[in-house]
């Protein structure tokens, strides 16, 4: 989705650009009125990749906190598909087979355990992809607010 969102707003950006270079090239009578149109068109491109960029970080922050808060507080377990298996297979195997209440709880301890053990690292790993968002299109948007001001002032 964000992605699809990202790849649209970057071909209007691109449409946009296009479009001030095919407006550029054509040379009619006022050339002031022509400066004009090249300046509106250069500063609407401006500020449409400063809001472009704007909301990936925005996106990365909030994504960089959610993964912070499923590493600082796991998400909890939950039965799984495999301990429902253990236990049909012990209903239809008999009490041979069965494990006493105390390796039960073991293994459910250490399923528990390593679920949260997964957790963090999903949460690592989301953290990592999120500071993505954020350290990429940082230095792109303080590049063209550079712009921005620096056309404003001339």
């Amino acid at each position: 989705m964000v992605l699809s969102i990202f790849m649209f707003i970057v071909f209007f950006g691109v449409f946009i650009f296009l479009l001030a270079a095919f407006l550029g090239s054509r040379k009619q009578g006022d050339g002031g009125q022509e400066e004009m149109k090249d300046y509106l068109i250069k500063k609407t491109y401006y500020y449409l990749i400063s809001f472009v960029t704007l909301m990936m970080i925005i996106g990365g922050s909030v994504a960089t906190f959610m993964a912070i808060a499923d590493y600082v507080v796991p998400p909890s377990y939950h039965y799984d598909y495999y301990y429902y298996e253990e236990q049909m297979y012990e209903k239809e195997h008999g009490s041979e087979n069965q494990l006493t209440p105390e390796e039960r709880e073991e293994r459910l301890e250490k399923a528990r355990e390593q679920q949260k053990q997964n957790a963090k690292e999903m949460a690592v790993n989301s953290l990592i992809k999120s500071l993505g968002w954020i350290v990429i299109p940082l230095p792109i948007f303080i590049y063209f607010q550079r712009q921005i001001r620096r056309k404003e002032t001339e």
